[in-house]
């Protein structure tokens, strides 16, 4: 679902990098009085200035500079206008800026006509007098719905302290202020209110979604202002407030104001009517307790088509249903300490978060982790942010996500000091092209998905917890999780301590569970054997024994349990063969099954999950043959496409470790030898291997267990849909690796005999007898594959990094030439195919006819037999009967009367045979 991240552009780097913040914003396109969103985005960074950025070309738009001293305090805002008449577009860049007094900055880029090139900027500014409270949100509006005039728009400017003022659209003057929330905290009455988040909807679409239950509200908003709902010049300002001295269940608020931008003056006007700011609802919002972290706030997103709330913290997020009489709350998940920094919605039902670690997509209804990436720590330093647009202020190595476009499908985020994209697969695409908006999540996606709390329930293990006798009566094999399997527990854990594998396996062949009969103890183990139907075994027995054969490192597991638990390292630290062949055939030693007793046993969190490969990794560092890897893959055990796409990687670098002839060592006049001994002076060295050919075992390069691995994995392959090894190979390997992989493909297809004609000799290709009858369909699937996952981009872009455009060409040459080939060698097989059809229908007929008496029948051989003399080179022993048909002998009975079958007799089998007549055979009639 989530995507590898490309590159959009490099964000510059400050002098003060470390001490600078970043915030982003959606850039829109203002239509008269409505907003539409533009695939642009504007970075305001500190001590640099407001860069925009077009996400659809990945390039820089414009840019507007501050001064070195000049920090933001948040977001910018940005509109872009564009009349119907001959006048010019205009942009308008919006920021508030600390130097050290606060000011609003405007930045306004005129773009000329055809006529002329280039654009004219100019820059205004207006100090904020009267408030030391810092600016929380700004936002650039138009009065009404004139698309010809320019100047009718303004800028909307909200203070920390709820204070709203209305600027002129190039910051001449004030237009009006007010005061939000009107409190007096000196009385005790009601304590001054901090603004956390606020955003300004338009008055139809909040009649759609926020007021779409209140009817009153409508009306009494109609009666005060004098204008119908959804008219031009009439808003809502959504304000998220929190008390400074809270109480337990009223400290945030949720307060809707109407906002009338076209008042006359700026003086306090004390008719209802021509109020700019009333507050029009105030509600408490439920808010969990533990959703506010200590000494920070929540962060604040809201959609105004839907009418939907987020609410998000470092490490708990919540949905706000604002559509109703009052806010609900509808969904709330706690997945852990430190495990989001950052939160974007993608649909009413799902989001997509961020940690130090990974990025993930969060099914808010089943409280499932739909998808998850995994990201290593960048060379320069990242942000860990503190708002939902704020960054630069903590040192992490993690993404924080900033806006996503729906018609493209992108999720933009800041990796480190990089502006990257996520391309989020959407289940509502459908292969018509259509795309249609999908009303909730389905539950199939989230089985097995889950996310637990992360307090734990019991303390034990779940293998030794007791079930209840009314779930545990229907529990297959739960008659053993009482007393019986806590002893089996305690003896097996004794056994795995002293790392005693012969008492171990002797002790499982003597229990009903894991053997076919109970056998005593003894050296012979093949009672040991694989149950029938596994799914009779309890899942957990399963569970905990995996726990034990598989660990995480301590450096690991504390790596996890800090958050940065990235590189992940798997170890096999007891293994029984009896066992490992029990667990294989029985289909449970799985990837899966593994990191579920990881969970089961505390070592992984519920929304931690093992990286690719991990499972592949640890098979292949305990046995370095890869047998034991190759007893997997080739078993019935089910192995995720990703886990075969890590493998086969690991082959394809086996496969091309460089290596001497024949294995030996190479002989070179040493250097570094011993001084003044000749003897010692030649050197036995041996090639070295590159960083890649360094991680794969050892004592697998002989090549022929490497050689059956890699069609192992071939295979499985096979078992997946084109579009998911795609996706997994463009996703898991690297533009190198796939390439060699290319060149590995079409080596094999050579050594298969598939691209050498029928008549070569110099040629002949190594055919196995139990080479698969279609391995040319599975060698074509999977190379497919890999060329659609390289695609076109990746073939130019990796060649022309490594500076070998020819090798491309070439490699593209010779692949046409080689498809060329092996499709002449099918369609002359094709050809023979129908040449020789005759040959081969004869053929079927004479392998259904009944099989001649056995030699070995001593009643049906002659008394006397006869050699008889067969001339050979007959034309006519080469020549097919009429009609295909083959000889028929004389039937050993006969139906009767009456539709009764009778044996013959002697006399009428012989008589039958006297009139049979040759294959070819013709009689003269003489009249």
């Amino acid at each position: 679902m989530i995507q590898t991240p490309h590159t959009l552009v490099n964000l510059p780097v400050s002098l003060h990098a470390s001490q600078s913040k970043t915030f982003a914003a959606d850039v829109h396109t203002l239509v008269g009085s409505r907003k539409r969103k533009r695939p642009e985005l504007a970075v305001a960074l500190d001590h640099e200035g407001v860069n925009i950025y077009d996400i659809r070309s990945s390039r820089l738009s414009t840019s507007y500079s501050v001064s070195p001293q000049c920090s933001f305090t948040c977001p910018p805002s940005s509109v872009r206008r564009r009349p119907n008449g001959p006048e010019p577009a205009l942009r308008l860049t919006y920021c508030s800026v600390k130097d050290p007094k606060p000011r609003i900055q405007c930045f306004a880029e005129k773009y000329e006509t055809a006529s002329q090139q280039g654009s004219q900027i100019s820059s205004s500014a207006l100090n904020i007098k009267g408030s030391s409270s810092p600016v929380v949100h700004l936002e650039a509006l138009s009065e009404n719905d004139d698309e010809k005039e320019l100047g009718n728009a303004g800028v909307l400017v909200v203070h920390e302290n709820s204070e709203v003022r209305w600027l002129s659209q190039n910051l001449e003057r004030e237009k009006w202020k007010a005061v939000a929330v009107q409190g007096v905290a000196e009385s005790g009455i009601a304590p001054k209110a901090q603004v956390e988040y606020g955003v300004v909807l338009e008055s139809r679409q909040a009649q759609k979604s926020l007021l779409r239950s209140r009817e009153d509200v409508v009306a009494i908003l109609e009666a005060n202002t004098g204008m119908a709902l959804g008219k031009e010049g009439l808003k809502l300002l959504l304000l998220i407030t929190r008390n400074q001295a809270p109480s337990a269940d009223e400290a945030l608020h949720l307060r809707v104001f109407s906002l009338k931008l076209g008042a006359p003056t700026k003086d306090v006007i004390s008719s209802t009517s021509t109020k700019p700011l009333q507050e029009i609802i105030s509600f408490p919002l439920p808010e969990p307790d533990n959703l506010r972290p200590p000494g920070g706030n929540s962060m604040f997103a809201f959609h105004s088509a839907s009418g939907v709330l987020h609410q998000y913290s470092e490490g708990a997020i919540a949905q706000y249903d604002l559509t109703g009489s009052s806010p609900r709350l509808s969904h709330y998940m706690h997945t852990g300490p430190n495990s989001i920094t950052s939160c974007l919605r993608l649909s009413n039902s799902t989001v997509m978060t961020t940690s130090s670690t990974s990025i993930s997509v969060l099914d808010m209804q089943y409280r499932s982790v739909q998808d998850s990436l995994l990201f290593h720590p960048q060379n320069d330093t990242s942000s860990n942010p503190s708002q939902s647009t704020l960054l630069g202020q903590h040192a992490t190595a993690g993404a924080h996500l900033l806006s996503y476009y729906a018609p493209l499908n992108l999720a933009v985020a800041i990796l480190g000091r990089k502006l990257v994209a996520y391309h989020v697969e959407s289940p509502e695409l459908h292969s018509s092209g259509i795309r249609k908006r999908k009303r909730r999540g389905l539950l199939a996606d989230s089985i097995g998905r889950g996310i637990k709390s992360t307090q734990p329930l019991h303390s034990q293990n779940s293998a030794t917890r007791n079930v209840p006798n009314a779930l545990g009566s229907y529990l297959p094999s739960s008659r053993i999780l009482g007393d019986q399997w806590e002893s089996m527990i305690a003896t097996m854990d004794r056994y795995i301590m002293q790392k005693d594998v012969e008492g171990f396996e002797k002790f499982m062949a003597s229990q009903p569970i894991f053997s076919k009969t109970v056998v005593e103890v003894r050296d012979d183990l093949d009672q040991f054997a694989v149950p029938m139907k596994f799914n009779t075994i309890d899942r957990r027995i399963i569970l905990y024994l995996l726990s034990k054969i598989f660990t995480l490192d301590p450096d690991t597991l504390a790596g996890l349990n800090g958050g940065h638990g990235a590189h992940v390292n798997l170890r096999i630290s007891f293994f029984t063969p009896k066992l490992f062949q029990w667990l294989v055939g029985g289909g449970g030693f799985t990837g899966q099954m593994v990191e579920a007793s990881l969970r089961d046993r505390g070592s992984l969190l519920q929304i931690d999950r093992l990286p690719v490969g991990a499972f592949v990794r640890a098979l292949a560092d305990f046995d370095t043959s890869l047998e034991t890897l190759s007893l997997v893959l080739e078993s019935s055990s089910h192995v995720d496409v990703e886990e075969v796409i890590y493998a086969l990687g690991m082959v394809t670098r086996i496969l091309q470790t460089p290596s001497s002839p024949d294995g030996t060592e190479l002989i070179t006049n040493g250097e570094n030898g011993v001084q003044g001994d000749p003897d010692e002076a030649m050197q036995l060295t041996t090639p070295t291997a590159t960083s890649d050919v360094e991680e794969v075992p050892s004592t697998a390069r002989d090549g022929s267990t490497a050689q059956a691995l890699f069609g192992m994995c071939l295979t499985r392959l096979n078992a997946f849909h084109d579009a998911q090894v795609t996706k997994a190979l463009r996703r898991h390997s690297s533009k190198d690796g796939l390439i060699s992989l290319v060149h590995l493909l079409r080596m094999e297809l050579a050594r298969s005999g598939w691209l050498s004609h029928y008549m070569d000799d110099e040629y002949a290709p190594i055919v196995s007898e139990d080479q698969a009858e279609d391995k040319l369909s599975i060698l074509a699937k999977v190379l497919n594959c890999v060329v659609d996952a390289i695609g076109t981009g990746g073939w130019i872009a990796g060649n022309a990094s490594a500076g070998d455009l020819m090798e491309t060409e070439d490699t593209i040459i010779y692949m046409k030439a080689e498809v060329s080939a092996a499709l002449e060698g099918i369609e002359e097989a094709t050809y023979m195919k129908g040449l020789l059809g005759e040959i081969l229908l004869f053929g079927k007929s004479v392998s259904t006819q009944p099989k001649p008496p056995k030699v070995s029948d001593a009643s049906q051989i002659p008394h006397k037999v006869k050699p008889i003399t067969i001339p050979l080179g007959s034309i006519q022993e080469n020549i097919l009967p009429l009609g295909l048909k083959a000889p028929q002998g004389v039937s050993q009975t006969k139906v009767g009367a009456g539709g009764e079958i009778q044996e013959r007799s002697k006399r009428d089998i012989g008589r039958l045979k006297s009139k049979m007549v040759g294959k070819y055979s013709f009689e003269r009639i003489i009249i």
